[in-house]
């Protein structure tokens, strides 16, 4: 992740260039297992997650992010 806000300081030699970025796991709560592997299978009758690595993560409730993707061409004027 990089803290657009941070750039000025780091372009000013106020701060390191370290100082704009940090990773997913720093954001991860207490008590929160963070998997980072692409899901290969979703059993949602089995309630559970295969990953590409074959690992079953069984769940209460699933929620998926799938991420954002990016549009200009739906605001008038950024597709030029």
């Amino acid at each position: 992740h990089l803290y657009q806000p941070g750039f000025t300081l780091v372009a000013a030699g106020l701060k390191s260039a370290s100082y704009v970025v940090s990773a997913t796991k720093d954001y991860v709560p207490q008590g929160v297992t963070l998997i980072e592997e692409r899901v290969r299978e979703f059993d949602p009758v089995g309630n559970k997650v295969v990953t590409e690595t074959g690992r079953a993560v069984p769940y209460d409730y699933l929620v998926v992010a799938t991420g954002l993707e990016l549009a200009y061409s739906a605001i008038a004027g950024m597709d030029t």
